[in-house]
């Protein structure tokens, strides 16, 4: 009895220990956290209004996909590298972020930048990264764009947020998702909205 109690126990021994060690592979630590559009956007936004005493401008952040848009299914699509812009007393400060490796470099030279509005506040942005690729990609009225690019800015024209861009300008027009409402249309260039259709 003692023996058949002895083996009982050793066996529960083990399977809360295969429960455990499942438990910690599933888990993720802080660290191992797959970084995400939302993390770079706020960690470049809090870096640009750490420099300078002056007014800030934080005006858009490029990135670069892990395909052509066209090609892969919503879950799929992910970002591999990113550039966010902003400008403090007559310079241009710039975060590069690697996605793969987590690592962002900050750099910064004098000049000024053109071509989108500033965007004062980013906790107006309701929709994420995913859900706009979700919005492109679950409509079938609008062309999905043969691009590796997106980038998020508030275009100078009409439109009353930002946006999350896709397109490269070869010929094609780009395509844009509202980061506040969500609403979807066409672009002729990815700095004006003029052609916008919500």
């Amino acid at each position: 009895m003692i023996k058949n109690f002895l083996k009982f126990a050793a066996l529960a021994v083990m399977v809360l220990a295969m429960a455990s060690c499942k438990q910690n592979k599933d888990s993720k630590t802080p660290e191992e956290k797959e970084l995400t559009f939302e993390d770079v956007l706020k960690a470049d936004y809090d870096h640009l209004y750490q420099q300078g005493t002056g007014e800030k401008f934080f005006y858009e952040i490029e990135c670069e996909l892990n395909g052509k848009l066209s090609e892969l299914a919503p879950e799929d699509v992910k970002i591999v590298s990113a550039k966010s812009i902003g400008v403090v007393d007559d310079v241009v400060y710039y975060g590069y972020t690697d996605f793969e490796t987590g690592e962002t470099v900050y750099d910064s030279e004098p000049g000024r930048w053109a071509g989108s509005f500033n965007i004062p506040d980013i906790s107006v942005v309701e929709v994420s990264f995913k859900e706009a690729v979700e919005i492109l990609k679950g409509q079938g009225v609008i062309l999905v764009p043969d691009t590796q690019k997106m980038t998020f800015r508030h275009p100078v024209g009409t439109a009353p947020n930002p946006m999350y861009i896709f397109g490269t300008g070869s010929g094609s027009s780009y395509v844009a998702v509202d980061a506040v409402s969500g609403a979807i249309g066409r672009m002729k260039s990815s700095y004006t909205n003029g052609s916008y259709c919500q």
